[in-house]
């Protein structure tokens, strides 16, 4: 069944003008979101959406509709689960944070400019440290990544193109730091072993 919202009208009291909040609701009377407009029914200033059980959901920014500055999103126990943040114009803009399910650690971290991921986006174990470091452009990987053990040591270096498409050389080592192994990838990101530590070629390639 679809919901039926009820829509309220109520009038703030502001120092300097007068502020209409507009609140819409579930069947069950909860408050489903409620925000401020401006004299053109646009969001204007604070924006809130709520669970059906009436735990916070969101919180963010609007400015005559447009969104803007931090917008904060809520797993339905409460914890944090993502920070987004906006520019002027509404477009995504700077640092972009997914959190664990403890609403503090980070899980994700990218960087938008324009509304595009750019530069490096980082992945972290629930501890803290780092898990995988990749170059993204145009919200594509393209370019260095570095995949970690838990105890810092590299375990998979190469490059990536259009995409989580491994290109050229690609390199694997052991939780000690020794090389495994080297691969070639071709344009089809197809990999084939260059390099083994065996008898008959026991010193690593240039990395």
């Amino acid at each position: 069944m679809q919901h039926k919202y009820f829509i309220f009208f109520l009038l703030g009291t502001v120092i300097s003008c007068k502020a209409k909040i507009v609140e819409t609701k579930y069947d069950n009377g909860n408050v489903r979101e409620r925000y401020e407009v401006d004299d053109k029914a646009l969001k204007h200033g604070k924006f809130e959406a709520f669970y059906d059980n009436g735990k916070l959901r969101e919180v963010a920014t609007y400015d005559h509709s447009i969104i803007i500055n931090k917008k904060s999103i809520y797993r339905l126990d409460g914890t944090l689960e993502i920070e987004e943040n906006y520019d002027a114009k509404g477009l995504l803009q700077g640092s972009y944070i997914v959190y664990y399910p403890n609403g503090t650690s980070p899980h994700i971290v990218r960087k938008y400019k324009d509304n595009m991921i750019q530069g490096i986006l980082m992945v972290f174990y629930p501890d803290g440290k780092i898990k995988e470091d990749v170059t993204v452009k145009d919200n594509e990987e393209n370019g260095p990544f570095t995949e970690y053990f838990h105890n810092g040591a590299v375990q998979w270096k190469g490059t990536y193109r259009n995409g989580t498409n491994e290109y050229g050389d690609l390199f694997e080592y052991d939780s000690l730091g020794n090389m495994l192994k080297k691969m070639l990838c071709d344009t089809m990101a197809v990999c084939r072993t260059v390099w083994k530590p065996d008898t008959k070629n026991p010193t690593p390639p240039t990395q």
